[in-house]
């Protein structure tokens, strides 16, 4: 008995250690396989984000320009209330509407870009008329009003999370 119970006690203690390998593996996979959800519930978030700020933002913003163009027509007023307020106004609130999180003014800000160059290159042909020249002055004025927006909301939520001692979401 003493080579078949050393031969059981070493197929014992392989088993054992395979055993153990296994389950190691096991849970490796097992995390590994989380962390590829994970990545991918992160990865189809960010896809969705900006997805919304490159496209759809733009497009309903196009969506309220069109209508509002062929119904009250170009004048100087029309122009001024369109680029200097309606457009900024509108791309800040369907940012706070439709994203969740710490950067909706720099995304809002990049819906607000996007549009701008898809309207730019749509109307290039005419960059000698007063109206592209206003609405290229818009864009300086919206963006560096935006990059003030941004600063205030970022200082104050600084300010707050000093106060509280709780960081902003994300």
């Amino acid at each position: 008995m003493g080579k078949s119970g050393e031969s059981f006690s070493r197929n014992k203690s392989k088993f054992i250690a395979k055993l153990r390998l296994c389950k190691m593996s096991h849970a490796a996979a097992n995390s590994e396989q989380k962390m590829k959800v994970t990545l991918e519930k992160i990865l189809d978030s960010k896809i969705k984000r900006y997805s919304i700020v490159l496209v759809f933002i733009p497009l309903c913003v196009l969506a309220v320009l069109v209508p509002y163009s062929l119904l009250l027509r170009w004048n100087v007023w029309t122009l001024l209330l369109f680029w200097f307020i309606i457009l900024p106004v509108l791309t800040i609130y369907l940012s706070v509407k439709l994203l969740r999180g710490y950067h909706r003014m720099s995304q809002a800000l990049l819906s607000m870009t996007t549009f701008y160059a898809f309207i730019i290159f749509m109307i290039y042909d005419h960059y000698q008329s007063d109206y592209f020249l206003l609405m290229i002055v818009s864009m300086v004025y919206n963006t560096l009003v935006m990059l003030v927006v941004m600063f205030v909301d970022c200082h104050d939520a600084r300010n707050s999370a000093a106060r509280t001692g709780v960081i902003g979401d994300e």
